[in-house]
């Protein structure tokens, strides 16, 4: 089987929290359809180390600092994969089945262009410190008084399909 999830993690500073997710998402990932792909634009030392080895991850690291949007980008166009994953390099995976979990959203739901996971405490997502083992649930979609269908997504983890990609393009880099 090839790769099926593409993980898409841009990190600037801080490598040790960038460790921490890195190592969180190799424990809670299947190599044989995972592929992680680090963007650096860090401004001392690397986040990665010797433990983390290719083919299931690919690590970038720029000349200069591109920011957070060129950083996205390039992962993505490396990225064929049918799901990507975008990833805060501050953020640890909780759940055995996150990525499965999420890409059954797609399944039978062609309309679907995004997915994350979500909490009930997103202050403790922000500062980092939501408790181990928390499970991974979804956020119901909620409709408008316009009729327009409203989905809260926290950017800290959003899954795309590769169709949305195509059809919708990469991140607009005039926000970063």
């Amino acid at each position: 089987m090839g790769v099926k999830f593409d993980i898409i993690v841009p990190t600037y500073g801080r490598p040790v929290l960038c460790l921490n997710c890195l190592s969180s998402i190799f424990q809670k990932s299947d190599p044989s359809n995972t592929q992680v792909i680090a963007i650096d634009n860090g401004k001392q030392g690397q986040c990665c180390n010797d433990a983390f080895k290719p083919p299931f991850l690919r690590y970038i690291r720029p000349p200069e600092n591109i920011g957070y949007t060129k950083a996205i980008n390039a992962g993505l166009a490396l990225s064929t994969a049918p799901y990507v994953v975008l990833m805060n390099s501050e953020s640890d995976v909780m759940s055995d089945d996150w990525l499965e979990k999420m890409a059954e959203a797609f399944e039978g739901n062609p309309k679907l262009a995004a997915i994350g996971p979500a909490t009930d405490r997103p202050q403790q997502v922000l500062a980092g410190t939501l408790p181990p083992n928390s499970g991974l649930h979804f956020l119901e979609p909620e409709m408008t008084p316009h009729g327009i269908l409203d989905v809260k997504l926290w950017f800290w983890c959003i899954m795309l399909c590769r169709e949305a990609i195509v059809d919708v393009g990469y991140l607009d880099e005039r926000f970063s």
